[in-house]
């Protein structure tokens, strides 16, 4: 008796009954699932580099790598990773916009992933990062990477009086790096730092003129200098003005650009485009802020009297309207018994100013 005959079933495209939303959100998860499985991959073999680079090694075994070629190299992986995924997170989005409105309906599970967004822009280091970048410096003592670090030159600077007023809670994460990188600065580490920067220009320029010079072609200090700062002086006069470098010296810090939506595109929020300059003969820093433009730049050697900047009105509250036409001007001198930086007060400045008008 013959049997009953098979027919064939005809294939089912399946992708042809599944809503085209549903299809690319199935492929946009396995390309997220993907991705994932490639970043434990990334992570895993970042594990094994610090593993092998911690006995000395690289993965391969025998080339030996500095920290900071190590933190590059790590750095360079995570980045390539994270660009991939913000890529594809990115495409995602475009493609979701180019969607007639009439065809798009998200699903509840597609509606709650978001755009990868980076926590600061491409290339720029957190707070956090740039504190550790300071304490690797102090801790392994590379004196000559200090004026390559803006905020450990700006720790250096700073009095106890001015670090204290940068107290928790912080204005801003340009105090917060100050604060917390300051107490790991000692009198022989400051003092070593003076020694390297009084070699660097020894081997930089052979001589340089150690006139002194009044920082600007008009001085005004104001009405009433008692209002004026505690440790430090505005000196009044029009935007553009020339300003000039009281001292010969070393530029150590030069920093040309503040924006009012950035507090960290200068160490100084509050100071804006700001210059430091130290003096070698008294171990003495000279400091000029709210500059319009800085024509200068760290590392250059100048002699009394050179051009440093124009004024201007950069720094958050110099910016406001009505709170520019000024520099700002501070001097701090080292003290070598307490092994500290002290500020000359308002009183101070203007009597030297003054001894130098005439």
């Amino acid at each position: 008796m013959e049997g009953p005959k098979l027919t064939k079933t005809p294939s089912i495209n399946t992708e042809s009954i599944i809503p085209t939303e549903e299809l690319e959100r199935r492929k946009y998860e396995e390309k997220i699932a993907a991705l994932g499985r490639r970043l434990e991959i990334l992570d895993q073999g970042i594990h094994e580099l610090e593993a092998g680079e911690n006995q000395g090694t690289s993965m391969a075994g025998s080339e030996k790598h500095t920290p900071e070629e190590r933190l590059s190299r790590r750095d360079l992986i995570k980045r390539i990773a994270m660009f991939t995924l913000g890529t594809i997170m990115l495409g995602k989005t475009t493609e979701e916009s180019s969607v007639s409105p009439k065809t798009t309906k998200k699903t509840p599970a597609l509606s709650e992933k978001k755009p990868f967004t980076p926590k600061s822009r491409e290339g720029e280091k957190t707070a956090e990062d740039e504190i550790e970048d300071c304490k690797r410096i102090i801790k392994n003592e590379q004196y000559e990477e200090i004026i390559n670090n803006p905020y450990l030159v700006s720790a250096l600077y700073y009095s106890e009086q001015a670090v204290e007023k940068m107290k928790p809670p912080h204005q801003n994460s340009s105090q917060k790096i100050i604060w917390n990188v300051y107490p790991f600065i000692t009198k022989q580490f400051r003092e070593n730092y003076f020694d390297t920067l009084r070699k660097i220009i020894r081997e930089g320029r052979e001589s340089a003129s150690s006139r002194q010079s009044l920082p600007l072609d008009i001085i005004n200090f104001g009405k009433n200098l008692e209002e004026n700062h505690l440790d430090a002086i505005d000196l009044f006069i029009k935007e553009g003005s020339p300003i000039y470098s009281m001292s010969n010296g070393l530029v150590v810090l030069a920093e040309n650009g503040w924006e009012k939506n950035n507090e960290r595109s200068t160490t100084s929020f509050h100071g804006g485009n700001t210059v430091i300059i130290f003096n070698p003969d008294n171990e003495t820093f000279y400091r000029y802020a709210h500059m319009e433009k800085v024509s200068t730049a760290t590392g250059m050697i100048l002699s009394g009297g050179e051009q440093v900047g124009v004024v201007g009105h950069t720094g958050i509250d110099a910016s406001e309207p009505g709170h520019g036409e000024h520099l700002h001007f501070e001097i701090n001198k080292y003290d070598r018994e307490k092994g500290i930086m002290v500020p000359s007060d308002v009183f101070e400045l203007k009597r030297k100013i003054e001894t130098l008008e005439h």
